[in-house]
């Protein structure tokens, strides 16, 4: 019971990271599969824990802004390829991956033929 979504849903910033990637052996998918799945976040939610993340960073103001600036594209460029009716369809040509940790924590694995 992690109060992570408590804190969102408050205004209070968070953000997601691998802890330790090379003992854990996760990625941030996992962090985002495991706080979806665990949390219920929706999707504006989602897009504010990336932001959270540029936004209180530790580095030069002019380099945020454009790491701000692409991923809001970004996720404007998402939005518009898995937002529609359509997704399923889309979604279906993309070729899932699966960490060690994915893996072991939810038994996903994909054949990597």
């Amino acid at each position: 019971m992690h109060p992570f979504p408590e804190y969102l849903r408050l205004g209070i910033p968070v953000c997601l990271n691998t802890d330790d990637r090379g003992v854990w052996d996760s990625n941030m998918t996992d962090e985002y599969f495991t706080a979806v799945t665990s949390y219920n976040l929706t999707w504006d939610e989602i897009v504010q824990l990336g932001r959270n993340s540029l936004t209180f960073s530790f580095v030069e103001q002019p380099v945020k802004q454009r790491l701000l600036e692409e991923y809001d594209a970004a996720v404007i460029a998402f939005e518009k390829k898995y937002g529609d009716d359509q997704w399923a369809k889309t979604l279906a040509k993309v070729k899932p991956i699966s960490s060690g940790y994915a893996t072991r924590t939810f038994d996903l694995s994909f054949d990597s033929k």
